[in-house]
C-alpha cells in the first residue's frame, strides 16, 4: 500500500526505505510469485525503482519505532473488518505447509532429532528407524503421523 501511495504522489527521486514487521511479506516480494496481490506490489515497487533506490527493511514488531505502533493499530482495525476470501493455489498451500514444518522442526524441543539419539542402536535398527524419525514416511504419504512415536 505504501508503494502504491508513493506512486500516486509521484514521489521525488532518491532513496526510499519501506519498513515492515512482516518478514514473510519481504520474502514473498523477493521471490517469483503466482499470487496476484504479491505480483501487484512487485509491479508497484518496480515502477518506483525506475526513479528511486528502493530498500525493504524488516523490523521486529512493537519495537518503539515511530509509526510502527500506529501501523499496528491500523492493522488490528483492518483485521476486524470483513475479510475477502481469495482461494490459495496449490503452490501457495504447499509453501505455507513447508514454512510451518520448518518452524515446527526448529522450535520443537520436546524431541531429540540428533544422530546421538540413535547411537545405542545397531546399524540395522538405525537404518530402519531413521526414515521414521525424519518424517520420510509422512512425506511419502505412507503414514499419517508426522512424528516418530
Amino acid at each position: 500500500m505504501a508503494a502504491q501511495h508513493m506512486n500516486k504522489l509521484q514521489a521525488p527521486a532518491g532513496k526510499m526505505v519501506f519498513l515492515t514487521d512482516s518478514l514473510s511479506a519481504i520474502q514473498a516480494l523477493e521471490a517469483k510469485s503466482t499470487d496476484s496481490t504479491v505480483q501487484k506490489l512487485q509491479r508497484e515497487l518496480a515502477q518506483l525503482s525506475e526513479k528511486a533506490e528502493i530498500h525493504l527493511q524488516w523490523i521486529p514488531s512493537h519495537c518503539g519505532i515511530a509509526g510502527n505502533e500506529s501501523a499496528d493499530v491500523l492493522a488490528k482495525e483492518g483485521s476486524a473488518k470483513e475479510q475477502i476470501y481469495q482461494p490459495l493455489s496449490f503452490q501457495e498451500v504447499k509453501t505455507l505447509i513447508q514454512r510451518k514444518s520448518a518452524v515446527d522442526w526448529k522450535t520443537n524441543t520436546g524431541y531429540d532429532y540428533g544422530k546421538d539419539s540413535l547411537k545405542d542402536l545397531s546399524r540395522t535398527d538405525q537404518v530402519i528407524i531413521f526414515p521414521l524419525c525424519t518424517r520420510h514416511l509422512h512425506r511419502l504419504e505412507i503414514s499419517q503421523r508426522v512424528l516418530c512415536q
